[in-house]
């Protein structure tokens, strides 16, 4: 099975540690199984950060840059998991392929207007 294949794997790898023997080390690789529906993803650009005329030895303009863009990520995070409450398709991959081989297009999604509207 599984549990005796990696078992072999393992004993036939070489030591990545010089100072140790093959058999004193045991490596097991990750096992990955990819979903076969997986969740819907949303992204959201937010507001642009002018950098031009920026002095990269002002600690104090860098620091400020820096949290106005780490500010505007996080709305941005919070935001799309709010708006992602109103998506019933968002988690269940099987009700969303349905609809695509039903519909012949993508299911809805959240509305628009449910997120903040960009300042730029």
């Amino acid at each position: 099975g599984i549990g005796e294949n990696l078992s072999n794997f393992s004993k036939s790898t070489v030591s990545a540690r010089f100072d140790a023997k093959d058999d004193d080390e045991t490596f097991i690789p990750p096992l990955a199984v990819p979903k076969p529906f997986p969740a819907r993803h949303y992204f959201l650009f937010g507001r642009s950060f002018d950098t031009t005329l920026l002095d990269p030895n002002n600690k104090d303009e860098c620091e400020r840059i820096y949290r106005g863009v780490k500010n505007e990520v996080e709305e941005g995070i919070d935001a799309l998991l709010s708006a992602r409450k109103d998506d019933p398709y968002a988690l269940d991959g099987v009700k969303r392929s349905s609809y695509q081989r039903l519909f012949g297009k993508d299911p809805p999604t959240f509305p628009l207007s449910s997120l903040p509207k960009s300042r730029s």
